[in-house]
């Protein structure tokens, strides 16, 4: 990893004169992975494409490590997306997940859910069976499902946010599915382009 930050500080010599008011978003990981190489190169190419600047956002992970950030910042990242909820978004999370979870009683009803003319049914079905479809437990099922919709609204309300106060022009994922499947389809919405960079595929 130190010697990873010392290539970038090297190779991304304009690190801490890049700051623009358009935004390139990258990732965070929670863990240090081949991607962040990856990362560092994408971020920076479309960087200089969108005259931008580069900010880490945060989607799959609860939290990302110190040593992480380091790593970031040494590949031209000045602004981490990772902070909690404000009040008034988790005021906002919770007024949508009071009315809509009461709604979603079969399959269909949760491939239709749409939130802001988006339609977010499809990745947080394929996130769920992705987490417990081998278990057979009706109560875990509910739980499970409950979980998904509110980190998806949690994502929504997020960068709905951020996207409504900055001017985004590219965001980079890794597969841009399950919890990152909510910011393309977001991101797509408001004509923002969006990259997966999963390993460098």
């Amino acid at each position: 990893i130190t010697d990873f930050i010392e290539h970038n500080n090297k190779v991304w010599l304009c690190n801490d004169n890049c700051r623009k008011d358009n935004k390139i978003i990258v990732m965070m990981m929670g863990v240090m992975c081949a991607n962040q190489i990856f990362f560092s190169y994408y971020a920076n190419v479309l960087a200089r494409r969108y005259d931008a600047e580069i900010v880490a956002g945060l989607a799959k992970a609860a939290s990302a490590a110190p040593f992480e950030k380091a790593v970031y910042k040494s590949f031209g990242v000045h602004e981490y997306l990772d902070k909690p909820l404000s009040y008034s978004q988790r005021k906002r999370v919770d007024e949508i997940f009071t009315r809509e979870y009461p709604k979603l009683k079969s399959s269909d009803d949760w491939l239709a859910f749409t939130l802001d003319g988006i339609n977010y049914g499809y990745e947080i079905y394929r996130n769920y069976l992705r987490n417990i479809s081998a278990i057979y437990d009706r109560a875990r099922y509910g739980k499970e499902l409950a979980r998904i919709l509110k980190r998806a609204i949690e994502i929504h309300i997020r960068y709905g946010d951020y996207f409504n106060t900055h001017s985004v022009k590219a965001i980079i994922l890794t597969d841009a599915l399950y919890d990152e499947g909510i910011l393309r389809l977001l991101a797509w919405k408001r004509g923002i382009a969006v990259y997966a960079a999963d390993d460098g595929r």
